[in-house]
Parts: structure tokens; sequence; C-alpha cells
């Protein structure tokens, strides 16, 4: 057990530091809010792609600095559809849809049905996007597997020999959203004019990361495989947006309104993947 909190803690601090002195040097250059609009420069885009491969590279190197070695089955690399087609359907289809009815909701909470703008181009727009967007996720995959090869693969199963898996699994997502941290400053998701910046927005994103932690942990458990888990969290990343060009200019959609109700249905997906969870436990145990 020792080893293992010994191993967590350099993996935490090769995995923390890198981004943090990155996000660092570039509010020196461009003040402390360079991520708050879509007109964020490329080449700050390219450096946060980078910093999703740290979790991994800290995966990598704790394993090599503290001698533990690369054993196929911690690894969690294997991709085997064989059985596990449904899981990988899901980590595709599942962000899109609880990132649309996100949006619906926000529109219709802010708007009502005036605040969608629904013609053919619209249409066509959004399902271009929607496409574009899960393409993106299975051809491009590297930064979100950069991430859940270090969260997924060797943070939580080292969680989980330390503390009950409920408690790992909260520890496990409050800890990936501090992570964030850097970037939740410099306005990533959520902006910098929000009640309480930028606290309530590191908070709201360590409870973002924890519902969607279960899910991306519950696919990875289900496969033995943290590749399920990086397409899903690569279509959480690039389809959160798709149905946008539905709503209407005029409407008041925020980011804080769209990441509430986003919180609130992944925290359901989560929900039903503890009892999905639970109930395959049970199964275990009476067979």
């Amino acid at each position: 057990m020792k080893n293992d909190v010994r191993r967590l803690i350099l993996y935490y601090v090769l995995a923390f530091v890198p981004p943090a002195v990155v996000s660092g040097v570039l509010m020196h250059f461009y003040g402390s809010a360079y991520w708050v609009d879509e007109n964020t420069p490329g080449h700050i885009l390219s450096l946060a792609g980078l910093c999703m491969m740290v979790p991994a590279a800290a995966h990598i190197l704790t394993r090599l600095i503290t001698r533990e070695g690369f054993s196929q089955k911690d690894m969690l690399l294997t991709m085997k559809l064989s059985g596990s087609k449904r899981y990988y359907a899901a980590a595709l289809l599942i962000p899109p849809l609880y990132c649309a009815v996100s949006v619906i909701l926000g529109v219709m909470y802010k708007d009502g049905a005036a605040g969608f703008d629904i013609n053919g181009d619209t249409v066509f727009e959004s399902t271009m996007l929607l496409l574009n967007g899960l393409a993106l996720s299975v051809l491009f995959f590297m930064p979100a597997f950069g991430e859940e090869f270090g969260w997924r693969a060797y943070m939580m199963p080292k969680l989980e020999k330390l503390m009950p898996e409920p408690a790992a699994l909260i520890v496990g997502g409050v800890l990936w959203g501090l992570w964030h941290a850097p970037l939740t400053i410099a306005g990533h998701n959520f902006g910098i004019g929000y009640a309480g910046y930028p606290v309530t927005g590191i908070l709201r994103m360590c409870l973002m990361c924890t519902v969607i932690g279960i899910f991306l942990t519950y696919l990875t458990k289900k496969t033995g495989s943290v590749m399920p888990a990086a397409f899903a969290h690569m279509a959480n990343n690039n389809c959160s947006g798709w149905l946008l060009p539905l709503v209407g200019e005029g409407s008041d959609l925020t980011n804080i309104t769209f990441f509430s109700f986003h919180i609130a249905l992944t925290a359901a997906v989560a929900l039903v993947c503890i009892l999905l969870h639970r109930r395959d436990r049970r199964a275990e145990a009476t067979a």
C-alpha cells in the first residue's frame, strides 16, 4: 500500500506540474483570461492538446522511475470488440445525446421555443457538425487517450487499492477536475464573468469531471480497455456544440446554463452506470 501511495504522489506531481507551468507562461504573455471565446489563438489550442498527453507521460514515467513494470494487463490497451461493441457504441453515442439535450433544455429555460432557429440550413449544419465530431473522435483520439491512459489506466486502479470504489470515483473525479484548474482560471468552458470566478468554476469542473469520470470508468471496466473511454472523452469534447446552429442569434443561452444542464444529465448517466455496475456485481456474486 505504501508503494501505491508513493507512486500516486509521484504520478500527480508529474501530471499536474507541466500544464500548470504552461498555463502560467501563457498568463504572463496573454493575461489571466487567455481562453474566453471562440477566437482563442491556434497555438494555445495546440498547447492544450499537448497538455492532454501529460497524464499518459506521467503514467509511463512513474512506472519507469519506480520500476513498477509494464504488464499488459495493467496497461489496459487491448481493444477487443467481441462482446464489447455496445460499450464502444455507447462511448460514441451517449456524449452527443446528453450534449444535445443540454442545449435544448438550456434554450428552453432561457428563451422558450422562440430561442431556436430551425430550418433546412441549420439542420444540415448541425448534422455535419455531429458527423464530423464523431469521425474526429475516432480518427484523432490521441489527446483524449493521453488523459485516459493516465486517469483511467493508472490513477483509478491505484485509488481503488487504497479506498472503497465509491470514494475512489469521487476522489479521482475531484483531482481530475483540479487538474483542469489552470484552464478554468483562463476562462475555458465557463468564461470569466460568472459569480464567484474562478472558485465556483473550478468546483463546477470538479463536479463535472466526477460524473463524467464515473461513465468513463464504467466503460473501462466493462471492456478492460481505456479505448472506449478515450473515444467517449473525445466525443464529449468534439460534439458538445453540434446542436448550436439550431440556436437563434438572439438566444440568451450561456456557457454556465449549458454546463449546468450538462452536469445534471451526465450525473444521470453516471447513476445508470452505478446501478448497472452494482447489478453486475450481484450477478457475479451469485453465479
